[in-house]
């Protein structure tokens, strides 16, 4: 390769560096300040006072904030057909820091997404009612979900949205309903 070409040698080396950025940030952090942090969030999710479905919407929205809409068939839907055969290399299986979506942030997701992932994972059946939608503007004060766009169409189906929370607030929110929050993540899959 030559030197003045640039592009080809950054596509070289993209990759190497990010992975030894990750783990020189990852480093950085004593285990003593992760386990305080990890103890401080344990709590709050334990003492969290937040009516049942709420919570189950917490997760329904953290789901489809870190899902990409394409696997919610996968995910979701008991008998969803035939699934491909993966090669079964460790290169295919293994999932770099930077492709996973729990880390590279919450996307934005609509509504009805989110009520569909509700019924979806929530094994009681219940209807739609005044009271479920009023739990998601409860979550948005909390500032647990934020509008990404249309704030004022939420009727009409138009307004999107985004789950603030971490990976391991829901992980402790699902564990006080019974619920593993981690076998609907497709980055656990």
């Amino acid at each position: 390769m030559d030197v003045k070409e640039v592009s080809k040698l950054w596509r070289n080396i993209a990759a190497p560096l990010k992975s030894a950025l990750t783990q020189v940030y990852m480093r950085m952090e004593s285990s003593d300040e992760n386990k305080e942090h990890q103890d401080q969030i344990k709590k709050f999710a334990l003492n969290l006072e937040l009516p049942y479905y709420a919570k189950y919407l917490l997760i329904s929205a953290f789901l489809a904030s870190h899902n990409s809409a394409k696997s919610d068939k996968r995910l979701f839907v008991k008998d969803h057909g035939k699934q491909r055969k993966r090669l079964q290399t460790v290169n295919a299986n293994a999932k770099t820091v930077e492709k996973m979506s729990t880390s590279l942030g919450p996307k934005s997701f609509s509504i009805d997404r989110l009520l569909a992932i509700f019924y979806a994972i929530l094994e009681d059946k219940v209807g739609i009612s005044c009271n479920l939608l009023a739990q998601i503007s409860t979550l948005v004060e909390l500032k647990f979900l934020s509008f990404v766009a249309g704030e004022n169409n939420v009727m009409d189906g138009s307004a999107k949205l985004q789950c603030t929370v971490g990976l391991d607030f829901i992980v402790y929110i699902g564990k006080v309903v019974g619920f593993n929050v981690r076998q609907y993540l497709s980055d656990f899959m």
